[in-house]
């Protein structure tokens, strides 16, 4: 029995120590797989492109021989060499196992991803950036393609003393000096963008500046440009307009502020409400800046000037005025028929809507007047007499029967503001005679069609109607939109047509296949009909078709989350002698994001729906870039 016990206790002792054993050993190889450590230029896991090359950086710690060997789990995938460069064969998942030469128990794996397409560009937002020490950046880089690719970038830094960038791509600035930010692609491609950084010192002095206001300019009839004296972040709520007259010199309307936009916080756009814009919000129709109106603007939180007053010295008639100085105007009519037309300078109901802007008094003279009319001029600031029209807007009323028929006669109104500012109104008379009727196509520059299926990228498919505004002689009238002789006129034809583009029955110029794309270019075409008098009408019409810019951005609240399913619109602000205008409409997608392809120009951005409101007015685009929207709402959460 003792020899049976004594047996019983050599097991038992000898099952513990091999158990002890046995947990030494795994601690032990636990411990060996730290001897070795694997790093893939893309971070813990292997992430090569098809056909590229990446090699692993291997370090062993506490062997005196360093020596490893490599072997992949799968070779039809990802191949390794003896120096541990790992080459991608198709795409797929595997792993790298790295042994010690010295002891092969020592040893370490690392995954391995293998995408099928390589990167071939790398897109910076920013290739340049000024910082002061102490600030940062968000650096954004754009792939492609960007599917089935390695989408991992790897950001250095030139000068760690200058700037650091971090893994995301944030630039933090550490002192004044310049560096280079590095942006490479980690699957073999070998692809970078560089993104030059300059970084100024920390103006100390700025924090105790007084901070306020430094300038106030008008930008348009809706908008004011407010100028600090530094930078500062400020609210919608922080804003205050008012407006008031010389005569009594009392406060008459608080102003409906719309939007406040800032890309600096040194430079803000006041955007004030527009009826035209904005349906679903309540205020005061005379919403705008009133010529010969003084307006203060006042801004709540600022430690040095406040409020600063302006005096309106223009008459602002367009929602966005244009920069022209010259317009074009057309009258049509028929020999004996009687003309009674009233051309206005600015916007007034006596006369023809002509948007130029001008500081009051304006004298105006008019040159080479057809035969059979007469002018007479009506301006109420120069000429007490006048201001029985009741009209505050100088005006020029053409009256008469013209004795002939004319065929583009150019009449001229000239008038010299009280600053200096020569304005002139080319009036084109287009008259029939008993022989013949005569007519002008407006050339006209349009967006090329380009179709995208994608619903996030209909902005970007352009215009589908090339239709010019078309002057023929006949019925008496002025050109505003439409010509209605041109409308009633028969049998239209068309040569030099873009491919893809047809003539309608109706004298429509249009996209035929909206599948198909149209091409860019200038296009000269010749438009035949038959007029209503029944005489034929050959005239040239060019059309220039263009790629355009893209613009894109991102649209959001006040606290900047995403404004989603939200949709935008650029107005483009009306080129009186290229007939060109454009009302563009799009969405933004579930991120607030949106992409919109335009003619290059001066554009009113306005969104507006029962929950919330957008607008800013004569913004100016010339080529691609990105432009950001904040409302002043906040989101209400479901």
């Amino acid at each position: 029995m003792k020899r049976k016990k004594n047996l019983g206790r050599v097991i038992t002792t000898l099952a513990m120590a091999l158990a002890i054993t046995g947990v030494i050993s795994m601690k032990a190889e636990a411990k060996s797989l730290n001897n070795i450590k694997l790093m893939a230029p893309s971070g813990k896991t292997v992430k090569v492109a098809k056909g590229k090359k990446v090699k692993l950086k291997t370090i062993v710690k506490k062997l005196k021989n360093k020596k490893v060997s490599f072997k992949s789990g799968n070779p039809k995938i990802a191949k390794v060499n003896v120096k541990g460069v790992v080459s991608g064969i198709k795409n797929g998942k595997t792993k790298i196992t790295v042994k010690s030469k010295n002891n092969p128990k020592i040893k370490n794996t690392i995954k391995v991803v293998v995408y099928k397409n390589a990167v071939k560009n790398i897109k910076l937002n920013k290739k340049k950036i000024n910082l002061s020490a102490g600030g940062q950046c968000k650096l954004k880089a754009k792939i492609t393609p960007n599917k089935n690719v390695s989408k991992v970038l790897k950001y250095t830094s030139s000068n760690k003393n200058v700037a650091i960038v971090t893994k995301k791509g944030v630039i933090k600035a550490v002192a004044a000096g310049s560096a280079k930010i590095t942006v490479k692609t980690t699957d073999g491609s070998n692809k970078k963008a560089v993104c030059k950084v300059t970084v100024t010192k920390k103006n100390i002095e700025n924090s105790n500046k007084l901070i306020g206001i430094k300038n106030v300019k008008v930008r348009c009839k809706y908008a004011l440009d407010v100028e600090l004296t530094c930078a500062k972040k400020l609210d919608y709520d922080d804003f205050e307009v008012f407006k008031y007259y010389i005569e009594d010199g009392k406060i008459t309307q608080r102003l409906y502020i719309e939007s406040i936009n800032t890309v600096d916080n040194i430079h803000y756009e006041i955007a004030l409400a527009n009826m035209e814009y904005n349906s679903y919000f309540k205020f005061d129709a005379y919403n705008f800046l009133d010529y010969n109106s003084m307006v203060k603007v006042k801004i709540n939180g600022l430690s040095g000037v406040k409020e600063k007053v302006i005096r309106i010295d223009s008459d602002y008639a367009f929602n966005s005025c244009i920069n022209d100085t010259m317009v074009d105007r057309y009258i049509m009519g028929e020999v004996g028929s009687e003309i009674d037309k009233s051309i206005a300078f600015g916007d007034d109901s006596k006369g023809y809507f002509i948007p130029l802007s001008y500081s009051a008094p304006l004298e105006i003279s008019t040159y080479n007047v057809p035969e059979g009319l007469s002018v007479r001029v009506v301006n109420s600031l120069l000429n007490s007499e006048d201001r029985s029209y009741g009209a505050d807007a100088p005006f020029v009323v053409i009256k008469g029967k013209c004795i002939k028929g004319l065929n583009g006669h150019k009449m001229v109104i000239t008038g010299k503001d009280a600053i200096g500012r020569t304005l002139q109104i080319n009036v084109y008379f287009y008259i029939s005679d008993s022989s013949n009727d005569y007519g002008k196509a407006i050339n006209k520059t349009c967006l090329t069609y380009k179709p995208h299926k994608d619903s996030f990228e209909h902005g970007l498919n352009g215009e589908v109607n090339y239709t010019p505004i078309v002057i023929v002689s006949g019925r008496v009238y002025s050109y505003s939109i439409l010509s209605y002789n041109y409308l009633e006129a028969s049998d239209y034809k068309a040569t030099g047509l873009p491919e893809n583009v047809i003539m309608t029955d109706d004298g429509e110029i249009i996209v035929e296949d909206y599948d198909k794309e149209v091409k860019a270019g200038v296009y000269n075409i010749t438009i035949s009909f038959t007029t209503k008098n029944n005489k034929k009408l050959e005239i040239p019409y060019r059309l220039t078709l263009t790629d355009g810019i893209i613009v894109k951005g991102k649209y959001t609240y006040a606290d900047g989350s995403p404004c989603a399913d939200s949709e935008i619109y650029f107005n483009k602000n009306y080129e009186y002698n290229n007939s060109s205008y454009a009302n563009v409409g799009i969405y933004t997608n579930s991120n607030g994001e949106y992409m919109v392809r335009l003619k290059p120009g001066n554009y009113d951005i306005y969104e507006s729906s029962f929950e919330h409101s957008y607008v800013s007015y004569q913004n100016v685009f010339e080529k691609d870039q990105i432009c950001n929207l904040k409302n002043r709402f906040y989101r209400k959460d479901s």
